[in-house]
């Protein structure tokens, strides 16, 4: 996997070759992370959403408490830069749909590009935090689904290939 952030026109750039995000090419970013959030949702009801793919890979159930965890640390991170009051972390996938609702929708909406805020690896605007969040969910309903597919696969599902 190549990943990596590009500075593009002063903007950093968000790019990964393993799932194919590209933040330059995200259109509508709330509607992107809420979607998103919808997905890892509907991948953990799934009856081995608590099982591991193999040691040391996380759970569906796992993965989807991190994208939770990442998408409220950077709306309290936006929050913080914006001198909002702070409010509890979302205890699920709701909960992190109803935090970006907040910033997006309410009137303490967030000025997602005159913000910014200080990340481990450089000073982002709130806009390129939340894009970074929406990465980690969008790669985490891929680990998901790979996890699903591999224990399809171990078990010996009666699967047909289509033949083109």
């Amino acid at each position: 996997m190549s990943y990596g952030w590009r500075r593009e026109d002063g903007i950093i750039a968000e790019v990964c070759d393993e799932c194919g995000f590209d933040s330059r090419r995200v259109g509508d970013l709330a509607y992107a992370l809420r979607s998103a959030l919808t997905v890892i949702g509907v991948l953990l009801d799934d009856s081995e959403a608590g099982r591991k793919p193999a040691p040391g890979t996380w759970s569906a159930a796992e993965y989807a408490a991190h994208a939770v965890h990442v998408v409220a640390e950077c709306v309290a991170e936006g929050r913080d830069a914006a001198g909002l009051e702070a409010v509890p972390d979302p205890a699920d996938v709701t909960g992190a749909i109803a935090a970006l609702d907040e910033i997006f929708d309410s009137p303490a909406r967030l000025d997602l590009d005159g913000i910014t805020v200080d990340a481990p690896f450089a000073t982002l605007t709130v806009r390129g935090n939340l894009l970074h969040a929406l990465h980690d969910v969008e790669h985490h309903a891929l680990d998901m689904r790979r996890g699903y597919a591999g224990f399809a696969l171990a078990r010996g599902d009666d699967l047909h290939t289509v033949q083109r």
